[in-house]
C-alpha cells in the first residue's frame, strides 16, 4: 500500500510539518508538493484545498472553512468528493459528512512538551473541610500531573516564587471570600482553575462544579506524546479500509 501526502511547498508552515510527522511514521510514505502522486494508492491532502480527483483513493484533512465564497466552495467540494474526511477539531467535524468523517489525532513538536504539568494549591486543610483538599489528592493519580502545595508553610514574600514555579493555580474550595491566590496568580500571569467561589467571575478563570468535571479538565492539560503515532495509525487503518 503506497501512501502519499500532498501538502504545501517548502519552506513549510504548519501543514507541511504535519505531513512530515505522519510520513516518517508510515513505511515507504512519500510527500509531494501542491500536486498529488498519481501512482500512489492513496493520496492524503493536507489540507483539503489541494484536493484533486484521481484513480487513487483520496483522504482530505480539514482545518477550517474560510468565509471567502470561492475558498468555502473548495471545502464543500473536497468534503463531498473525497473518499474520507479527517477533521482537525470537533467544530470542523460538525461541517463534514457524518458518514465518512472522523477526527484526526495531531501532535505537537517535541520542543513543546513538558515532563509534567504543575498545579499549585495555596492554603492548608481546615477542620470544616471547606477547601476540599481530598479533591486535590484525587488528582495526584493522573499521569503527567504534579501537585505543589503551600500547606501554610510559605512566608508572604516566598509566595511569588511559588507562583513562578507552577503552571496553573488550582482552587477546590466550597466556600471562599476570594481566595487571594486567584488575584495573585492572575497578577503573575498564571491561569486559574477554580470552583465558583469568591472572585471566580471577576477574572478570566476556568471553572467547574464537580470532582468529575475537575478530573476531566486536568486530564486534558496533559498533551500525549504519542498523538502523532496515533494519527499515523488512523491514516494507515483508513487507507487500508478504503482499498479493501
Amino acid at each position: 500500500m503506497k501512501i502519499n501526502f500532498t501538502t504545501e511547498k517548502k519552506p513549510y508552515w504548519i501543514l507541511g510539518r504535519w505531513a512530515e510527522e505522519f510520513a516518517k511514521r508510515i513505511p515507504e510514505a512519500t510527500i509531494t508538493h501542491l500536486a498529488p502522486n498519481r501512482q500512489a494508492d492513496v493520496n492524503v491532502f493536507i489540507n483539503y484545498a489541494l484536493y484533486r480527483k484521481g484513480h487513487y483513493k483520496s483522504i482530505c484533512v480539514f482545518t477550517h472553512m474560510e468565509k471567502n465564497k470561492r475558498l468555502s466552495r473548495l471545502f464543500s467540494n473536497a468534503s463531498r468528493n473525497c473518499d474520507w474526511c479527517f477533521a482537525q477539531s470537533d467544530y470542523t467535524m460538525s461541517l463534514l459528512p457524518e458518514n465518512k468523517s472522523t477526527k484526526l489525532k495531531i501532535g505537537v513538536g517535541e520542543q513543546f512538551y513538558k515532563k509534567e504539568i504543575v498545579l499549585g494549591v495555596c492554603g492548608r486543610p481546615y477542620r470544616s473541610n471547606r477547601k476540599r483538599m481530598d479533591w486535590v489528592k484525587a488528582l495526584e493519580r493522573i499521569a503527567g500531573i504534579r501537585i505543589k502545595w503551600t500547606n501554610g508553610s510559605l512566608t508572604y514574600d516566598e509566595l511569588a516564587d511559588f507562583y513562578r514555579s507552577i503552571d496553573y493555580i488550582l482552587v477546590t474550595s466550597e466556600l471562599e471570600g476570594g481566595p487571594m491566590c486567584i488575584k495573585e496568580a492572575i497578577a503573575m500571569g498564571k491561569p486559574v482553575i477554580t470552583t465558583k467561589v469568591g472572585w471566580y467571575n471577576e477574572f478570566p478563570t476556568l471553572t467547574y462544579d464537580t470532582l468529575d468535571e475537575l478530573k476531566a479538565i486536568i486530564s486534558k492539560l496533559v498533551v500525549n506524546k504519542d498523538d502523532w503515532d496515533k494519527g499515523a495509525k488512523q491514516i494507515v487503518d483508513r487507507a487500508a479500509k478504503l482499498l479493501s
